[in-house]
């Protein structure tokens, strides 16, 4: 087989792999690409959740976790001290949580080196 019947192939296959990735999600689909152990790159799908997710996963009213986000937001105030690590998805407005940093916080066993810089 050519080199170029193998980039053909090659690249129908990640087409397809796309394809089905998107048509089964209704979410938007995001990966972390870090330095792991040793140096080497690791990578990890990244889901997240919205505030009123997080309110269930907590057990608490949506109201509440919004007044966690107000008080983390105020200047001097360490923000994993009210909620987990907070993120803005590219083009959609809104908070939104990592969902297995939101469960490493509510465990309390959010590794600094997990923080964002």
């Amino acid at each position: 087989m050519s080199a170029g019947v193998e980039t053909t192939i090659e690249k129908s296959s990640v087409e397809q792999l796309i394809n089905l990735l998107t048509t089964r999600h209704e979410r938007p689909i995001y990966f972390q690409i870090i330095e792991g152990e040793n140096g080497k790159l690791e990578c990890r799908q990244v889901e997240f959740i919205t505030p009123e997710q997080f309110a269930q996963l907590r057990n608490v009213s949506r109201r509440t976790v919004y007044g966690w986000i107000d008080k983390a937001s105020e200047p001097g105030k360490d923000p994993l001290d009210f909620v987990p690590p907070m993120y803005r998805q590219p083009n959609a407005s809104g908070i939104v949580f990592d969902l297995h940093e939101a469960v490493l916080w509510i465990k309390g066993q959010l590794e600094p080196e997990c923080k964002p810089s």
